[in-house]
């Protein structure tokens, strides 16, 4: 039988409850830095082998000391990765923005970590900061290229700075143009409002529904009452379509 048979052998439900370990658990629980240490916690059980008991002493030994000079590492706002790396395994499957910023502040934190540990006067801490990756090529090529709110950056990169550009151009030709149009319909009483406003992500403006044949073009919904037809005139049609693509 192995020493590690024998460990697992040895930790039983009568054990831990003469331990009380489920209510040291519940204690530790309370110390958490946020979501990312719930799985570690989660793995935590008695131990019996007594270099591993000593090596983890010497790791809380080193983790008081540190925490009486300094603050612990910011890991309250960190989400839980492995749910995000799973789903990056799956050939085919792509993050969305929130979720590739999530992973960005992972790393984010994992390089402080490094950087704040590689530096101090723990050699067990030290040890196991360093044996977290670099992420500094990511963090650098990631960080600010997506906002908090889930949108990209415009400045991402080129391509995405001459999109975004030739996306505000076509917003202001196709609000021209219906400018144009609203001011010589509000002339032929053929307008409920003379405003421009977007229906299924198009540009269109609010027509009286029995003036609706007086507008060519494409409708897209009514009002609550029926009163009103949204239309997208013809003459805007191409430049929508431009948009939208």
């Amino acid at each position: 039988m192995t020493d590690t048979d024998l460990a697992h052998k040895t930790i039983d439900p009568f054990s831990r409850g003469v331990l009380e370990f489920p209510a040291v658990l519940e204690l530790l629980h309370s110390y958490l830095s946020g979501p990312i240490s719930e799985p570690l916690l989660a793995q935590v059980e008695p131990n019996t082998q007594w270099d591993e008991i000593r090596r983890d002493l010497e790791l809380a030994g080193e983790a008081r000391d540190y925490l009486r000079e300094s603050t612990r590492p910011g890991l309250a706002g960190i989400c839980e990765p492995s749910p995000l790396l799973d789903k990056l395994r799956v050939e085919g499957l792509a993050l969305a923005a929130l979720e590739i910023l999530a992973l960005v502040e992972v790393a984010r934190a994992g390089l402080d970590i490094l950087r704040t540990f590689s530096r101090h006067p723990t050699p067990r801490l030290s040890e196991l900061a360093r044996a977290l990756p670099d992420f500094r090529n990511l963090v650098t090529q990631l960080g600010g290229k997506i906002n908090p709110d889930g949108t990209v950056d415009s400045s991402a990169s080129p391509e995405l700075n001459r999109i975004s550009r030739a996306i505000e151009r076509a917003k202001l030709e196709i609000q021209s143009s219906l400018e144009r149009m609203l001011r010589r319909f509000s002339k032929d009483d053929v307008l409920q409002d003379a405003v421009v406003t977007i229906r299924n992500d198009r540009f269109v403006i609010p027509v009286r529904a029995e003036a609706k044949r007086r507008v060519q073009g494409v409708v897209h919904g009514a009002s609550s009452t029926g009163a009103t037809v949204y239309i997208e005139p013809l003459e805007t049609l191409a430049l929508n379509n431009d948009l939208v693509e």
